[in-house]
């Protein structure tokens, strides 16, 4: 089913026995002949191996299943199965459903968030010499993005800024504690990252 799926290709589940009290007992079928349309969306993690369904059925009809499968709710637990240096770097809180909605259908086109960000902005390192032009916008997803990435991948050549990028829960809360620094930390920054701290939305 899963390949038929994958394929574009369409199916039909024949079912006799209406009163079943197995794995269709859950999904409210009539008590008479019937024609059900079920849209599934699945997706194959090479990595770990899972196959995720996207499905509004019941989990409880997979209770009796051979293999073990496991529920997730929303767009983030979805992308954290998937890949796991979202779910080890992130937490929900940091964006909005919509957000973590384009970051997965973002992931699916490249592949992985290296490969994002490599197109946004070059590389994986040395993310802070992008922050001046990312940051022109604080409420863009430009600007979103590469303070996941760099919660993800880290600014190991900017002492500061990496603290400050651990500590920080959003793009705008960096910008603050950037700003909270003390006058003689000022030369720990590049030239990008002092323009954040003097001005907040980089000019």
């Amino acid at each position: 089913m899963a390949h038929v799926t994958e394929c574009g290709h369409k199916f039909v589940i024949r079912v006799k026995d209406i009163d079943s009290k197995g794995v269709l007992s859950d999904m409210g079928l009539p008590d008479t002949y019937f024609d059900k349309s079920i849209l599934e969306t699945l997706s194959y993690n090479e990595e770990n191996s899972n196959l995720l369904v996207h499905t509004k059925i019941s989990p409880n009809i997979y209770r009796q299943s051979m293999i073990q499968i496991e529920s997730v709710n929303g767009i983030y637990d979805i992308i954290c199965k998937k890949y796991p240096e979202i779910q080890s770097g992130t937490e929900q809180d940091w964006a909005s459903e919509e957000q973590w909605k384009r970051l997965y259908h973002k992931l699916n086109k490249s592949g992985s968030l290296a490969n994002i960000i490599n197109k946004e902005f070059g590389s994986t390192t040395n993310l802070s010499m992008v922050i001046k032009t990312a940051f022109k916008d604080t409420d863009s997803e430009k600007a979103w993005l590469l303070w996941i990435a760099m919660k993800i991948f880290g600014t190991k050549e900017n002492a500061y800024l990496s603290l400050a990028v651990k500590k920080s829960i959003s793009v705008k809360n960096l910008i603050e504690l950037s700003r909270a620094a003390e006058p003689a930390d000022v030369n720990m920054f590049s030239d990008d990252e002092c323009a954040v701290r003097r001005g907040g939305n980089v000019q």
